[in-house]
């Protein structure tokens, strides 16, 4: 090994793989763990071994940091991704809002339109019942006033053969002529009877019971 001499003059640096420069006299040989003379101080080579190390270290975490960067950036993505789905979503139910409020808006128009129209066709078949009704009515009415029916007949004859056997014949005293109508005499009653037969009534033959015929 280098070392100094007794009596203190330098010799020749030398070491295991050759001269060793003498700037680098104080670093001591790089081979040697742990130089005579340095109470076991460590080397320059233990240094660069401890900071490459160190080196190796921090790019495992640069590594496991760069990993977790790019996981984060996945996950932004994906939520970015999912975002934006949401917002094309939230576009399109706000469009079929839109076109559900005008759909709702047209049918209640026309939810409208169709009960006026039918109010109105209610209200003409009222009416149409009702004038129907009515013609009923008046022909009903006018079948009574106009001519009438066999069973009518029948009745009014009986009527009229039952009325002089039950009531007699009528008192011409008891005639008694209205303000409108003059009173007149016999012989003019006489005169009137002999110009109108027909008017007067029903003719009675002679030897009869008094009946209509």
């Amino acid at each position: 090994m280098n070392r100094m001499g007794r009596t203190g003059k330098k010799k020749e640096l030398e070491t295991k793989s050759g001269p060793f420069p003498r700037e680098m006299a104080d670093l001591g040989d790089p081979l040697d763990p742990a130089p005579e003379g340095r109470g076991g101080d460590p080397t320059l080579q233990d240094v660069l071994l401890a900071i490459s190390a160190s080196l190796v270290t921090l790019e495992g975490k640069i590594d496991a940091l760069a990993s977790d960067f790019t996981v984060l950036r996945d996950d932004h993505r994906r939520l970015a991704e999912r975002v934006n789905a949401t917002d094309k979503q939230l576009e399109e139910l706000r469009s079929e809002i839109k076109d559900n409020i005008k759909t709702t808006l047209q049918m209640e128009k026309r939810i409208q339109i169709l009960e006026l129209r039918a109010d109105a066709e209610n209200r003409s078949r009222r009416n149409n019942i009702r004038s129907e009704r009515r013609k009923k009515v008046n022909r009903s009415r006018t079948s009574r006033m106009g001519s009438p029916s066999p069973s009518e007949i029948l009745k009014e004859r009986q009527k009229a053969m039952e009325a002089p056997a039950s009531f007699g014949s009528p008192d011409p005293d008891s005639y008694k002529p209205t303000q409108e109508e003059p009173e007149l005499s016999g012989s003019e009653l006489e005169s009137d009877l002999s110009r109108s037969p027909d008017k007067v009534g029903p003719s009675v033959t002679p030897g009869t019971s008094d009946c209509i015929t």
